[in-house]
């Protein structure tokens, strides 16, 4: 949600829809226990203060600077105008909010994505009926991957509303 390391890219993605789509299932599984890891008070707790000492030290940062001058060196020194404050505090939280709405959207377009691209591949209706005779005739792999799929699909339907930390 953050990088790149839960979300692959769409070529990735399009690779397993066409022929590894237990990996993809089990892509879209990853991407929503990262998304419902966030959930967890705790992580939302550490998310919160990561913010807060980040940003309280920009806070810090400025007032420090506040109103200092300096001089370039060279042939002629030239003196700096003082330090004036940019808000860099509110900049950082500004910044780290849309960050971690751009992490849940991400995850969200993503998983509905996919999601959607397997169902439409893999759980059509005459898919399932054909996995039902599969399946009669002892072969449960398609039933097996209709399973999962819906079980996802329920999954993601139902994930927990997200609540941001910040």
């Amino acid at each position: 949600m953050w990088g790149r390391s839960a979300i692959n890219s769409d070529a990735t993605m399009n690779t397993y829809e066409q022929s590894l789509p237990d990996k993809e299932v089990r892509n879209l599984k990853d991407v929503l226990s990262a998304y419902k890891y966030h959930m967890i008070p705790a992580v939302s707790q550490i998310l919160l203060n990561q913010r807060n000492r980040v940003g309280s030290m920009f806070a810090q940062v400025e007032q420090t600077m506040q109103g200092l001058t300096y001089q370039r060196g060279g042939r002629s020194p030239v003196t700096i105008a003082p330090y004036q404050s940019v808000g860099l505090q509110q900049a950082w939280n500004a910044w780290s909010s849309a960050r971690l709405n751009i992490a849940r959207n991400k995850a969200v377009t993503y998983m509905q994505q996919y999601l959607q691209g397997l169902e439409n591949g893999y759980a059509t209706q005459g898919l399932r009926n054909a996995a039902q005779t599969a399946a009669a005739s002892g072969d449960n792999g398609p039933q097996t991957l209709i399973n999962k799929i819906d079980a996802l699909s329920n999954a993601v339907a139902n994930r927990p509303a997200w609540n941001a930390p910040f």
